[in-house]
């Protein structure tokens, strides 16, 4: 088996899960957890002629179809309560067992790798009856331009663009740069401790 190689994604999300842990939200998680089996193996029967006699025997197909996620994720019930508004979907299922599995993508796929989840996402609910939830860590704010990418059509004011870590926090280890500056994203988002202040108000 090939090691894997996780990826800008996974590896950001991550930072953020170890926050999590410390915050009380996530008892523990697991990257790359076991595959789930999907469909089987298919083999078709043909009749095959031999010298004296015909057998039946099967014709390789294709391959069984497996999904592995990015991450399991256990979450406390605390974790539960406050990360409801991000894990919606999964909310509306009661969060079976307080688990969580997590698939990671960047701001832009192509189509097909889009596709691709979107069908295992689904085959995996209909199978097993739990919501795998596509978590796109960080989006960039502003364009190339430095121009903010989503403005509010009322006021005009910048508006915005939903990712995982402006709906919750911005891990530490991402806020700043190698240089000790404020990144993008740590100017952009709140930390965890602003994201829990703010469920306490709320609450």
């Amino acid at each position: 088996m090939k090691p894997h190689n996780p990826s800008n994604e996974e590896t950001m999300f991550e930072a953020w899960l170890k926050e999590a842990v410390t915050a009380g939200l996530v008892s523990h998680y697991h990257c790359q957890p076991e595959s789930i089996p999907l469909t089987p193996r298919q083999v078709v029967e043909v009749d095959v002629e031999l010298k004296t006699k015909t057998v039946i025997k099967d014709r390789f197909l294709c391959a069984a179809h497996v999904y592995t996620a990015d991450f399991r994720v256990d979450l406390t019930a605390r974790g539960q309560g406050l990360l409801r508004g991000v894990f919606q979907k999964s909310a509306l299922l009661g969060f079976p067992d307080g688990v969580q599995l997590v698939d990671t993508k960047g701001g832009f796929m192509d189509r097909g790798t889009g596709q691709e989840f979107s069908i295992n996402q689904k085959l995996v609910f209909a199978k097993y009856g739990v919501w795998v939830a596509k978590v796109v860590p960080w989006m960039s704010q502003i364009d190339r331009k430095g121009n903010p990418k989503r403005t509010d059509k009322r006021t005009g004011l910048a508006k915005a663009v939903p990712c995982w870590f402006m709906d919750t926090w911005c891990p530490e280890s991402l806020a700043y740069t190698s240089r000790g500056k404020v990144s993008a994203m740590g100017a952009a988002c709140r930390t965890c401790g602003e994201f829990m202040e703010s469920c306490r108000v709320k609450g």
